[in-house]
């Protein structure tokens, strides 16, 4: 729906709808075509757990994200979430490694905007990504924070941490947006310049009374 034919909305929602609608256009997608992206529809898996990795001080930048994710799932889904800061506890992590485990997909969404990991985030998320283990890496912010990982099962790019990009990257994982990004530049490790699924919306999404004027 283009935000222009919104008539009834102001202009600061019509500028709101313009920033969602090019977040969900730039999401960047890298699976292969028997991917885990959707986790909706008749294959959704049993349980899902949403592991946040944030190196930031505020406890709440993810949640656009995880509250996307949380609402569009199927109501039998199994979910879990937990965000795990730089300066929290061992038990922490020990604890998010033990769900992850028990689940049968792993949402582990990075945020960051200079494309750096810090080290404690990276080498939790080198255990996640096991072989045999379903993951979904979820880039809140530049390709780069996947530089360097062991591929998992499916990619996501949001290419941008601010609120709009975070629930395009949740929408992407749910399949309620069709997806066409492309990363503008090579990651090391993970792709080309270039590279990005093209999928099809798979699911309804809830829109707002202004997008449909």
């Amino acid at each position: 729906i283009s935000p222009w034919r919104a008539p009834s909305a102001s202009l600061r929602e019509r500028t709101r709808l313009l920033a969602d609608e090019v977040a969900r256009r730039s999401v960047t997608v890298l699976q292969d075509p028997d991917g885990p992206i959707p986790v909706t529809g008749p294959a959704a898996p049993p349980s899902i757990f949403t592991v946040i990795l944030d190196p930031s001080a505020d406890p709440d930048r993810a949640l656009p994200f995880v509250n996307t994710l949380a609402t569009g799932l199927r109501t039998d889904t199994q979910i879990g979430y937990t965000r795990l800061g730089l300066g929290m506890a061992e038990a922490a992590y020990e604890e998010a490694e033990a769900d992850s485990r028990a689940a049968d997909v792993v949402v582990l969404a990075v945020l960051g905007t200079s494309g750096e990991v810090a080290p404690r985030h990276r080498q939790l998320a080198s255990r996640l990504i096991a072989p045999g283990r379903t993951v979904i890496f979820a880039a809140l912010g530049p390709a780069e924070l996947a530089a360097g990982l062991q591929a998992p099962e499916a990619l996501v790019i949001a290419h941008d941490d601010q609120t709009a990009h975070l629930r395009a990257a949740a929408l992407a994982v749910l399949g309620q947006v069709p997806v066409s990004g492309r990363l503008p530049r090579a990651v090391a490790g993970v792709a080309s310049a270039g590279e990005g699924l093209r999928l099809r919306q798979q699911a309804p999404r809830a829109g707002s009374a202004q997008e449909a004027g």
